[in-house]
């Protein structure tokens, strides 16, 4: 409830993800753009749900769940 997902409609891949608590904000499967490097991060999220080896040491910031605010 509350979450709206969606999907390329040839393939299946997921492409975005909405729940009712981020406002406007949607989420975007970045690895789907056809240029996804040209998109540099500033955090990652839900770090409490990554696997061991993914630990990034760039020194971004990284938030257990969402990021604040």
């Amino acid at each position: 409830p509350g979450v709206v997902r969606g999907f390329c409609a040839e393939c299946g891949t997921p492409l975005t993800y909405r729940h009712d608590s981020y406002g406007e904000r949607i989420d975007l499967t970045i690895a789907t753009l056809d240029d996804p490097g040209a998109f540099a991060p500033v955090d990652h999220i839900w770090m409490a749900d990554a696997v061991a080896w993914d630990r990034p040491a760039h020194g971004l910031p990284q938030y257990a769940g969402l990021r604040p605010g």
